[in-house]
């Protein structure tokens, strides 16, 4: 056979394995090797000059996408992959450097989409009532984009039992949003406004507020609404910043891109020369948590302040030893405010 029926046959071979790709991590790793494979062999010089226009004119995808399946076929064998496995959620895997921690996240991610499966199976069976709907879940690339930031993150190896942790963490505030997201449509539809908004927002502190805010935020935006209502009150209350008793005093500004917000702030002793000191850089999460699983740890841009409504990150005893929290900047919770009547810093 010459080199160039040859490259006619992995040619054809090729394609086939890409038109599976989208269901199928399997023909994602065996596209990448037989990528490698003509890419090492350079049988396409003569006709193409370059493996990255063979690529593009005859096998018909970008040099950015031919790497990724070889990335994957680097990263994994085809014995670790299994069978429900996107090529989306191998490429992220792909990108953790250390070898042992990637094998175990990928590990531990095939056995969370054999469990999926084998729950469906049990809920499709006719007269099976012990596997509900609600409980049957296959977890998604923002899950696998969450668990890969944080153990990231943590700049160590982690363990099966810790990353298996860090999983279920994810799939738990995933299966949350999920569920605020069919309130959210419920509401669209003119159902009961019950299933959209939060619980009644009592406070025992900021009665005002609740004049004005009717219910708990759910979301980011919520939060940084609620922040805004209430703001003129908490510039009212002194807090210890690094040694220092301050206040708030101006909103700076509120925007889209990292970080979300900056506030002036004053020294209390400073406050009859309405002395603006400096200014706090401030993101916003409806969980403290997500300024994790927002990759924010990763940005060169300061954050001083998490504003949040929950704070679950700092003070979760499952996640508490890890760098990345460890890492993160002082929590503001509204929440927490709302109980005690004071403004409280978390460090």
């Amino acid at each position: 056979m010459t080199a160039e029926q040859e490259l006619k046959k992995d040619t054809k071979q090729l394609k086939e394995f890409i038109s599976q790709v989208d269901n199928s991590g399997i023909a994602a790793w065996n596209a990448g090797d037989l990528l490698k494979i003509v890419k090492d062999k350079k049988g396409y010089v003569s006709q193409f000059s370059t493996f990255n226009n063979y690529t593009r004119t005859e096998v018909g995808i970008s040099p950015q996408t031919a790497n990724n399946y070889i990335t994957i076929r680097e990263s994994f064998t085809i014995e670790e992959i299994g069978e429900l496995m996107l090529i989306t959620h191998l490429r992220v895997i792909a990108e953790i450097q250390n070898d042992k921690t990637r094998k175990l996240v990928l590990e531990c991610f095939r056995e969370k989409d054999e469990q999926y499966q084998k729950q469906k199976k049990r809920g499709q069976t006719k007269g099976n009532d012990d596997v509900s709907q609600k409980d049957i879940y296959k977890p998604t690339l923002a899950d696998v984009i969450g668990v890969v930031t944080i153990v990231a993150a943590h700049g160590t190896e982690l363990s099966k039992e810790e990353i298996e942790e860090v999983i279920s963490i994810n799939i738990e505030k995933s299966k949350e949003q999920s569920r605020q997201s069919k309130r959210a449509k419920r509401q669209a539809k003119g159902t009961n406004e019950k299933d959209f908004f939060g619980n009644p927002l009592k406070a025992k502190f900021f009665k005002q507020i609740s004049d004005l805010f009717g219910y708990e935020p759910i979301d980011e935006m919520g939060l940084v609404a609620l922040f805004c209502v209430m703001f003129q009150f908490l510039r009212q209350l002194p807090f210890e910043w690094k040694g220092d008793n301050i206040e708030f005093n101006t909103i700076k500004y509120v925007r889209e891109k990292f970080p979300d917000a900056s506030i002036l702030c004053q020294q209390v002793k400073k406050r009859k020369t309405k002395e603006r000191n400096f200014e706090l850089d401030v993101e916003f999460e409806y969980e403290s948590y997500n300024y994790i699983t927002h990759n924010h740890m990763q940005s060169d841009k300061n954050c001083d302040l998490i504003i949040c409504w929950v704070d679950n990150a700092k003070t979760d005893k499952r996640l508490n030893q890890m760098e990345a929290i460890k890492n993160m900047p002082p929590v503001l919770s509204l929440k927490n405010c709302f109980e005690t009547g004071k403004i409280e810093i978390i460090h």
